[in-house]
């Protein structure tokens, strides 16, 4: 019996990277990809897939949001989160809301089809030293947060109109940028500080003495 997947990340390199590491299993069955969360949440139901491998970050939603919707709508689901974040913040955060597993994109081919089939059989699966990573946030959180923030110059522009008001329309145009290109510094600023909103960035900013 084949393990049936689904990928959602919006980077083709990265779907095509999974899909050439999976394609030699053939107790392992790719059934589609979606760079969108509205997307995957539209076909998922139907497809029902065994493992949903998920990139935290889709251009129109953010996982958290994904994985609440997943609970409600297909609740046998497995989910492996497949990310470029290993921030100890976000990795609790997904697994609390019921995802089995956690893996870096720059994790070893062997290590992401060991992941696979243990979720399978009902077991949870954390890439290589992320479990000593999470005991020592829970136990040292004052130096396991985001003590030494090293910022760009464009992030720190960007941070400054953030703190203003501004959203990323008005960012865009004010620094001569596209959307996305501000959305996605806007990602790496909430990385950095272990935030999830605006609200909570300007507020680490201000904490950290950026602002």
């Amino acid at each position: 019996m084949k393990i049936k997947l689904v990928i959602a990340d919006d980077h083709p390199m990265v779907v095509k990277g999974l899909a050439d590491i999976l394609r030699p299993y053939e107790h392992m069955e790719i059934q589609a990809a979606f760079g969108k969360g509205k997307e995957l949440l539209a076909a998922l139901p139907s497809l029902r897939p065994d493992i949903l491998m998920l990139d935290v970050q889709l251009p129109d939603m953010e996982g958290e949001e994904i994985v609440r919707e997943l609970r409600k709508a297909c609740p046998e689901l497995r989910i492996l989160v497949v990310s470029s974040i290993d921030t100890p913040y976000r990795i609790r955060e997904m697994l609390q809301l019921g995802c089995r597993g956690y893996l870096l994109k720059s994790t070893a081919p062997e290590t992401l089809i060991e992941a696979i089939e243990k979720i399978y059989k009902g077991e949870e699966f954390l890439e290589p030293g992320m479990r000593d990573r999470l005991l020592a946030s829970v136990i040292h959180p004052d130096v396991a947060g985001p003590k030494h923030i090293r910022l760009t110059r464009r992030e720190l522009e960007i941070l400054k109109l953030v703190c203003e008001g501004l959203n990323n329309y008005d960012i865009g145009a004010k620094l001569f940028l596209s959307h996305r290109t501000v959305e996605n510094h806007r990602s790496s600023l909430h990385q950095k500080f272990e935030v999830k909103n605006s609200v909570a960035l300007v507020r680490a900013a201000m904490h950290h003495g950026f602002i």
